[in-house]
C-alpha cells in the first residue's frame, strides 16, 4: 500500500484551521500502525509544504513512483480548505455547470499579480485518472475537514 496525505491548517490567506493537520497525522499514524504501511510508502505535505505546484507533483510522483507496481493500491487523503467556485468561461462550451468544486493549497491568493489558484476537481481526477492508466485503479480518496467556502461567488479568504 501506498499513500499520499495532505493536512492543511496554517493558510497564507485564509481562515486557518485547527484539525486538518490532525487529522491528516492519525491518518498516517493508522496507516503505519494499524495496516503496518512502512514509513516510506506515504508521502505527506502538511500545511507550508502543501503548496499547490506541491500537491499537483505529489500526485505525479505517484503516478512515476517505480516502487508502486500495478495494482498495488494507492490511498489519498486530503484534510483542509475546500470551496466551490464559478465555472470558467472557457469551461462552459461543453459543460454548462455553474460552478466547480475545488481544493486549496495552501498558498492560494487570488491576487492580481501573481496569483496562486485553487485545484478544480477537474485537475485532482486528471492526476488520479494518469496514476491508474500507470499504477491501476486500486485508489481509494477521502476527504476530511472539507469546508464549502463558497458564499454566492467568492472563496471566503483574506487578501
Amino acid at each position: 500500500m501506498f499513500a499520499l496525505i495532505i493536512g492543511i491548517n496554517n493558510y497564507t490567506n485564509c481562515r486557518k484551521l485547527s484539525g486538518a493537520v490532525a487529522d491528516a497525522k492519525a491518518m498516517k499514524q493508522y496507516l503505519e500502525e494499524v495496516l503496518r504501511v512502512p514509513e516510506d510508502h506515504i508521502r505527506t505535505l502538511f500545511d507550508h509544504d502543501a503548496t499547490r505546484d506541491a500537491i499537483i507533483k505529489a500526485f505525479e510522483a505517484l503516478r512515476d513512483d517505480e516502487q508502486i507496481k500495478n495494482g498495488d493500491p494507492i490511498v489519498i487523503f486530503y484534510a483542509g480548505h475546500g470551496g466551490e467556485l464559478p465555472t470558467p468561461n472557457t469551461w462552459t462550451w461543453w459543460a454548462p455547470e455553474t460552478k466547480i468544486q475545488c481544493l486549496l493549497p495552501q498558498d492560494y491568493n487570488n491576487s492580481d499579480i501573481h496569483p496562486i489558484h485553487p485545484i478544480p476537481d477537474r485537475t485532482i481526477g486528471a492526476l488520479v485518472e494518469a496514476i491508474a492508466k500507470v499504477k491501476g485503479d486500486n485508489i481509494v480518496s477521502g476527504i476530511s475537514s472539507l469546508i464549502s467556502l463558497s458564499n454566492g461567488h467568492d472563496i471566503e479568504c483574506h487578501f
